[in-house]
């Protein structure tokens, strides 16, 4: 989160670290096709195909990889009234050619495209209008290992668009073509010495959305860009056997909101064989992306809302603390506690007006001047038996909002509450079980009310079956309960009891 320099504020959410498969030495693949069918004949069925190819060209030079997926949804019945599921027809392909020159190099060159298609004819309703939702995109990468340091080098670009099918009246829509462009340029060196490991780096990013301006209501394409660029530095120190200190410093350059500079410090005591404490402060920044600021333009969210851009929005900052506790017997428990207190100035947010704007309600981007986001986080493992284990996770939010008119009131979009819980049966080499419940709290800006979607709980069950060394069985009930959320109570639209089944077949 919010603690990594390499990754910078916008990782307060998380961060996805894409893990590169290796090319193999002996070509092999597999190839999976499931199913979803709903018990309710007011939701529909999805089927969905995936693949994936790879080998050597040349063993240890150059290899190739290949995967894909075809994915076949009917609609709900009423989408217009409930908001519900639209229909979905999405492809996708993507191919790696990895170049190894030297056992110390490696080269990357991905490209794929995806092309999703939902909807269908040409309602006034974008929940079921035909919507096409094209990407295109490829990436170079180098990975070079240099004895003294590590370093990884990429650029990568992507090219994502939308276009709606629209009548000869419907002017609003026809001929609109939103396309929104990314380039995006990372570098890092690691450099290991006997007590410490520093990181340094740089990145770049170019961000261009082509759009009309429906606020302005011409009819025009209008280019909306924005560059960001970052300089990173960290370094973690064993200053014992037992203690890890982590120092670091990132620098932002917006072109809208100038330089910031956000640093890190972070610990880790290995206290006893069985306990480890960890804990930090850091510093973070978070600018609007780059429609959020343009004055007048509009787009839809979920089909009810409309947002408009607000030039005067100014970036997020914050300081974020934390402290861990985890624990382990190094056998069949472990257990872990984390508290956490993030501050903010400015934080980024949406208020849902009263006010109406072409059939659609108004929800403002604003800075919430002030704002507290504090809680605690709880996990724990337990192997029952070698074949039998539980594990879940807990997490406590109490959010605040401290100045403007809804002082005292909670941050939108910030459940109070969430948990799971999973028990997994490992009954023969062949054969697995499991079990999962989910509880999600209440919500408050996330209705068309004030008032706050309640929680929730959930039930899922599944299991697998190895029936051959290369066939693969699956199959799994969720919403075991039927637990129906309805857009106007929850802000969201769930699907009913779906058996669901799978087939994985390796070559």
């Amino acid at each position: 989160g919010p603690m990594s320099s390499l990754y910078g504020s916008d990782a307060i959410g998380g961060v996805i670290n894409i893990i590169t498969r290796k090319v193999t030495s002996e070509w092999g693949g597999s190839v999976t096709y499931d199913y979803s069918a709903r018990q309710h004949s007011d939701q529909g069925n999805a089927r969905q195909t995936q693949f994936f190819l790879g080998g050597p060209i040349k063993e240890d030079f150059l290899g190739l990889q290949v995967w894909g997926r075809y994915l076949d949804r009917q609609a709900d019945d009423d989408v217009e009234t409930t908001n519900g599921f639209s229909k979905a027809d999405h492809r996708d392909l993507t191919a790696r050619l990895s170049f190894t020159p030297t056992v110390d190099h490696d080269i990357l060159l991905e490209a794929g495209a995806t092309r999703l298609k939902n909807g269908d004819g040409v309602s006034a309703n974008w929940a079921t209008r035909e919507q096409e939702n094209n990407r295109d995109h490829w990436s170079i990468s180098h990975q070079g290992r240099w004895g003294w340091a590590t370093s990884d080098v990429s650029l990568a670009y992507e090219k994502s668009s939308r276009e709606g099918e629209a009548s000869a009246t419907q002017t609003d829509v026809l001929g609109r073509k939103p396309e929104v462009e990314n380039r995006v340029l990372d570098a890092k060196l690691v450099m290991p010495t006997e007590r410490n490991i520093t990181t340094t780096g740089l990145q770049w990013n170019d961000t261009t959305v082509t759009d009309w301006n429906q606020g302005l209501g011409d009819r025009k394409d209008y280019e909306f860009s924005v560059v960001q660029k970052a300089l990173f530095a960290e370094n973690e120190w064993s200053m014992t056997d037992a203690f890890a200190l982590t120092t670091g410093l990132r620098m932002d350059h917006h072109e809208q909101y100038g330089v910031h500079f956000s640093p890190r410090v972070y610990g880790v005591w290995r206290a006893t064989d069985d306990w480890t404490i960890k804990g930090g402060v850091a510093r973070g920044f978070k600018a609007p992306e780059v429609r959020a600021v343009v004055p007048g333009y509009s787009y839809l969210r979920r089909n009810r809302f409309v947002m408009f851009g607000n030039p005067d929005l100014k970036p997020e900052t914050s300081t974020n603390y934390e402290l861990s506790a985890l624990w382990s017997n190094r056998n069949d428990l472990s257990a872990g506690a984390t508290v956490f207190y993030n501050d903010f100035q400015d934080k980024l947010s949406t208020v849902t007006t009263t006010e109406v704007w072409n059939g659609f309600i108004v929800m403002d981007r604003v800075n919430v001047d002030k704002a507290v986001i504090k809680g605690v986080e709880l996990n724990g493992r337990w192997d029952i038996t070698p074949a039998v284990a539980i594990k879940g996770n807990y997490t406590y939010t109490d959010s605040e909002q401290k100045s403007g008119a809804n002082a005292g009131a909670p941050l939108a979009l910030t459940p109070e509450q969430k948990a799971n819980l999973r028990a997994e049966w490992k009954l023969n080499d062949r054969t697995q079980l499991w079990a999962s419940t989910n509880y999600y709290g209440k919500e408050y800006g996330n209705t068309l009310t004030d008032v706050a979607a309640p929680g929730y709980t959930t039930a899922d069950l599944g299991g697998s079956y190895e029936l051959s060394k290369n066939i693969s069985l699956n199959a799994a009930l969720y919403n075991v309960a039927d637990k129906r959320l309805d857009d106007e109570t929850y802000g969201t639209v769930n699907y009913c009891r779906t058996l669901w089944a799978s087939t994985t077949v390796r070559f």
